[in-house]
């Protein structure tokens, strides 16, 4: 249990004196640190770290780099309109999610959005390329030029109905014919009763 424990009463007696396996993943760089706990790895890289400007540019290009690689334009759908309005569309919604994350951190928008921003203008270009917008509107004018001329087939196939006053006379004379009918038939049942 002393072996691996970290606290703060036990750091300080750990430091320099061997008396334990795992002494050399504990510093205190000489300022009592150690009795902070600021505890390394098994690399022996401590949680306390300064970067230099070098480290920090490395760092940011292998983030755009990142971005760039999982945003990048498939080359055999360059003309796909479908596949790039949705990668626009899906873009745009990582960029306005991360935004929200990273609204107060300047140094993440410029090592994640900007080059999201970068990819977002590459796919507004390869759909300009592509002529999208184009495309789009010639196929929805062509399918309400088909649903028109669909309707006007339909329409001249089909008699015209019949008014609604005609309908209405015609159902009452049907009636008065029933009517009629039974009332005769009626007149006959008793004329033969009557007989007998």
């Amino acid at each position: 249990m002393l072996e691996n424990s970290e606290m703060g009463a036990l750091t300080s007696s750990r430091l320099g004196n061997k008396c334990f396996v795992d002494d050399n993943n504990y510093s205190n760089f000489g300022l009592g640190l150690g009795a902070l706990g600021l505890a390394s790895n098994k690399l022996g890289i401590t949680n306390f770290s300064i970067k230099t400007k070098k480290q920090k540019e490395q760092r940011a290009k292998f983030e755009r780099e990142k971005i760039e690689n999982a945003w990048k334009i498939d080359p055999t759908k360059v003309g796909d309109c479908d596949y790039l309005t949705t990668r626009l569309e899906q873009l745009q919604n990582t960029i306005a999610s991360e935004s929200e994350v990273y609204i107060k951190d300047k140094v993440a928008q410029q090592r994640i959005l900007v080059p999201l921003k970068r990819m977002e203008v590459q796919y507004k270009n390869a759909i300009a390329q592509a002529k999208c917008v184009e495309k789009r509107t010639k196929a929805e004018a062509e399918a309400s030029k088909k649903e028109t001329l669909d309707i006007l087939s339909t329409a001249t196939a089909t008699p015209p109905p019949s008014s609604a006053s005609e309908d209405k006379s015609s159902k009452t004379t049907k009636y008065i014919m029933y009517g009629v009918g039974g009332l005769i038939l009626i007149l006959g049942v008793l004329v033969v009763l009557k007989k007998r």
